[in-house]
């Protein structure tokens, strides 16, 4: 974690820890995880939200489906099943609300695989 501010300036390096950081659920980190959904690297958001996924913390759910919104592409996929992934480990009223926004989000054809799964789980 106190290595995070010192490579900030080499992605590579960025990437790196705050997977590692992600890997270990490091709840001391949220504020990092919740820094990398704001950064222009769709790597570095997408471990932004992995982060937060791993902590389950309800508290970050407002900015973590801000971030979902934004995904495009690859990035879209994964972080929808970083969606699905969260919704498990909250509790039920609180993954209503994810379902609810993938069900809102996620309505291109070759994302009906998403709305098959909402559908099921609401």
């Amino acid at each position: 974690r106190k290595a995070l501010p010192k490579v900030k300036k080499d992605i590579l390096l960025y990437q790196n820890v705050l997977h590692g950081l992600a890997e270990l659920a490091d709840k001391a980190s949220k504020a990092h995880f919740l820094e990398a959904l704001g950064h222009k690297d769709e790597e570095v958001q997408l471990l932004g939200l992995w982060g937060l996924t791993q902590l389950a913390d309800s508290s970050t759910l407002d900015a973590f489906l801000e971030a979902d919104g934004r995904q495009k592409g690859f990035a879209r996929v994964k972080a929808g099943s970083f969606c699905l992934q969260l919704a498990e480990k909250l509790p039920k009223a609180q993954a209503a609300g994810i379902y609810q926004h993938l069900k809102k989000t996620r309505t291109a054809p070759q994302e009906k695989y998403l709305q098959e799964i909402v559908a099921a789980a609401l």
